[in-house]
């Protein structure tokens, strides 16, 4: 029986067996809840982590307020209480109301909102409140001066399956599991110029509706398609291009296979990947093509005429095609399928696939997307070359970058893809061993998620040891942490934030190199001047290009003074496409950039 009959005759079943699982998962993961700690302590330990002992944190009334008093921490060090720290955004939305709420709003460090209340209701009814509902929808499209910098929220979630209820009704929102927010006064705009904004809101379009504010996360608002999200679109075509790859490969190769009962149609995705990466390292290591998007292409498009040829010309090899694609084309594409979902799911989980090297490999694959060149460098040790542990990098860097697919999703991309082919090379094996398509199908969807756990733990005890040379040591003082730089970074120019003389780090002058003095110029070259007080990372990373550096210190987000450092601390952080955070203790932090291929690469002398 083939899938497609086997659906039919079964599908009363399965829709049965599927509703019925879909309530005991969430029934499960939503009483789970309620063993999480409740997200106003967790939101109060990061922001008594985060933000300065004298912040003046505004909160609509009606409201708890965040944050709340935890073991060592008294709410008393903030300015939080009193008339001009409480938003009456409830009120008659009158113009000498918006005006006092603005003034509020301009003069605090820190918005915070306990429960989505606020934006959850003011925006049912535009014309009763249009002022207060353009000033929550500005403020949460990012366009008076604050960026939203904290989110807290349990979501139910169990086996890797994570329910989004952002947009539930209040009894959940508000008084079960609610999300807080925190937005931070990045720009300090005046109270005139809020209003301003307030009054032409149209000129601000596109802005966040309701929902897009119920369901917003650190990382702020783009307009998005409701029912699409952009970056599936390039998960799907990294997984198409991997598949046209295995195909391809297949065709050519797929005779050594043949003892599989599929012909080895569901390994072929895996095999194909590593090959075509592997002709096109080769290329580059002979100069016949560059390791672009266009040499990436061209590899593709290569095998898939030769491929096409093959079958053209060889009565044998398409009767073996034929025979294949009809007992187990359809098992073996919905298993990579079922793979690709299955992951992209336990992505979305945000604690499913935490590695000990996630920004490491988000560096790495970022650096491997931009270079070009033949054999890539260690990220760390300048001059020398990529550890063969990394290798799993290179081949995803390379279809990554052939697929197009943005710097900023690559990690995610790269673990959806490699679900997707683990399933089918599951597939595979379960065919050979069960020899039904059925229950190897079966087997898929039950093997899939542990399969990939295993992959991803064993994956992290290989590279452990490479790892850890990001993850640095605890420096008892500026020397030992000074001696950890060199014997990692050799010859490598070092840019210490020290705009300030108080916020001056020592650790250049133990190495000999340049760093900044209070009056924002360095010892050194003066052009590296520049650099003192960017806070954009798109910026700080083109100038560290321009000037060869290799590494960024900076004071730790929660031990700065200098509201710069503090600021470019967390975007540095947010950006894990150009920057890798490689060493962190309670007062000090290391960034390391992702080298692009503008960047003038030599080996160190």
């Amino acid at each position: 029986m083939n899938p497609i009959q086997f659906v039919k005759r079964r599908c009363g079943a399965i829709l049965l067996l599927g509703v019925v699982g879909y309530c005991v998962v969430y029934a499960v993961a939503f009483v789970r809840l309620y063993s999480m700690e409740h997200p106003y302590k967790v939101a109060s330990q990061w922001i008594f982590h985060n933000l300065p002992a004298g912040s003046t944190i505004a909160s609509p009334h009606w409201d708890d307020k965040v944050p709340v008093g935890i073991p060592g921490k008294d709410t008393a060090i903030y300015k939080m209480n009193g008339k001009d720290s409480e938003l009456p955004v409830y009120e008659k939305d009158t113009p000498q109301m918006i005006e006092m709420i603005v003034k509020r709003v301009a003069a605090a460090d820190y918005l915070t909102f306990a429960t989505p209340r606020a934006p959850d209701s003011i925006p049912r009814i535009p014309d009763e409140y249009p002022n207060t509902a353009a000033l929550l929808r500005l403020l949460w499209g990012e366009k008076i001066g604050f960026s939203l910098v904290h989110t807290t929220k349990n979501r139910p979630s169990f086996l890797g399956f994570t329910f989004n209820d952002d947009l539930a009704d209040e009894s959940f929102s508000v008084y079960d599991h609610p999300k807080v927010a925190v937005f931070k006064n990045e720009q300090r705009l005046s109270a005139e110029q809020i209003l301003e904004r307030i009054r032409n809101v149209d000129r601000y379009e596109p802005l966040p509706s309701m929902d897009d504010m119920l369901l917003m996360d650190v990382g702020g608002w783009q307009p998005t398609a409701r029912l699409w999200d952009p970056a599936w679109s390039t998960y799907a075509a990294a997984v198409a291009l991997a598949l046209i790859l295995g195909a391809s490969v297949w065709v050519l190769f797929g005779r050594f296979m043949k003892a599989l009962p599929d012909g080895g149609l569901g390994l072929s995705g895996l095999f194909g990947l590593v090959m075509a990466a592997g002709l096109a390292w080769g290329c580059g290591a002979l100069h016949v093509v560059p390791l672009t998007r266009a040499g990436g292409w061209f590899v593709v498009l290569l095998l898939v005429a030769i491929a096409a040829v093959k079958c053209m010309l060889r009565e044998s090899t398409q009767r073996r095609v034929a025979k294949a694609l009809r007992r187990h084309g359809l098992g073996a594409l919905i298993s990579v399928l079922i793979g690709a979902v299955v992951v992209l799911i336990m992505r979305t989980s945000d604690s499913a696939l935490s590695g000990l090297g996630e920004q490491v490999d988000s560096a790495y694959l970022s650096y491997l997307m931009r270079s070009q060149e033949r054999l890539p460098w260690d990220l760390l040790k300048p001059g020398q070359r990529l550890p063969l542990a990394f290798a799993d990098r290179f081949v995803l860097g390379w279809l990554l970058k052939t697929a197009g697919t943005p710097t900023s999703v690559a990690l995610s991309a790269s673990f959806i893809v490699l679900g997707g082919l683990c399933a089918g090379a599951l597939y595979s094996l379960l065919v050979a061993v069960i020899g039904r398509v059925r229950p190897a199908l079966v087997g898929v969807m039950i093997a899939i998620i542990p399969a990939v756990y295993l992959l991803h733990v064993g994956r992290d005890v290989v590279n452990k040891p490479f790892v850890e040379e990001w993850a640095g040591v605890k420096a008892a003082d500026t020397a030992e942490l000074a001696q950890w730089v060199r014997q990692r970074i050799p010859a490598t120019p070092l840019l210490v934030e020290a705009c300030d003389q108080g916020e001056a780090l020592n650790i250049s002058p133990a190495l000999g190199l340049p760093r900044f003095i209070e009056s924002g110029m360095p010892d050194g070259p003066s052009d590296m001047g520049s650099l003192c007080g960017l806070e954009d990372p798109d910026q700080a990373y083109r100038r560290m290009m321009q000037l060869r550096l290799e590494l960024f210190v900076t004071p730790n987000g929660s031990s700065a003074t200098n509201a710069t450092a503090r600021g470019r601390y967390e975007r540095f952080l947010s950006r894990p496409d150009l920057f890798a955070k490689v060493f962190e203790d309670q007062h000090v932090t290391l960034f390391v950039p992702s080298f692009s291929r503008f960047y003038p690469r030599t080996v160190p002398s």
